[in-house]
This record gives structure tokens, sequence and C-alpha cells, in this order.
């Protein structure tokens, strides 16, 4: 599991360290409601090395959020591309819809 080496962002900090307990290494998050966020809605990136480990550990993330309480959010493959053809890194990025943080129980 990668180290944090930056203090997490309140608004998402729970989120990330239910990932991380379940055994999910992230490696990047933001809340959004910082001025300097580069999007509007709280997120956190997960690193995989390929397509078939983003499709293994989809469910578990899903699975996790859920089970604790979250409902509305979205999990993505994205391919970074850098000057090449060839993607150099592959992310999976889980953002949130509104705030990163559990409904209400009824």
């Amino acid at each position: 599991m990668n180290e944090i080496y930056e203090p997490l962002d309140p608004g998402i900090e729970d989120a990330v360290m239910l990932l991380r307990n379940a055994g999910i290494d992230t490696t990047g998050s933001c809340d959004a409601k910082h001025v300097f966020a580069a999007s509007k809605l709280p997120w956190i990136s997960v690193d995989v090395p390929n397509e078939s480990f983003f499709y293994r550990i989809h469910g578990k993330v899903t699975q996790t959020l859920h089970f604790a309480g979250y409902r509305a959010f979205t999990v993505e493959l994205h391919y970074l591309y850098q000057k090449s053809l060839t993607p150099w890194k592959v992310n999976m990025v889980i953002t949130f819809w509104r705030e990163a943080k559990p409904e209400p129980k009824p």
C-alpha cells in the first residue's frame, strides 16, 4: 500500500480511508472544495496496471462504497496519453455526484 504523502482533503478523507482499509490502494483524491480544484466533483483515483485488474477490483470498490452507504458515484477506466499513441498510465477514477459521504440511513 502506498503511503499518504499529504493530508487528505476533509471532504474525501472518509471515503479514501474506507477504500484503503478494504485493501484498495488509492493514489490521488480531491474533495473539490478548494479554489484550485480541477473538478467540481469529488474524486478518488486508483492506479491499475491493465484492464483485467480494473475489472477484478471494480466489484470490490463498488461493494465497499455501497455497503458503507455511498450511492451516487461512477467508476471509470481512464487511459492517460502523453506524446504517444500508447497510454503511459491507466487509472480507475471514482467520481462522486455530490459530496463524498454516505447517505443517511432511513
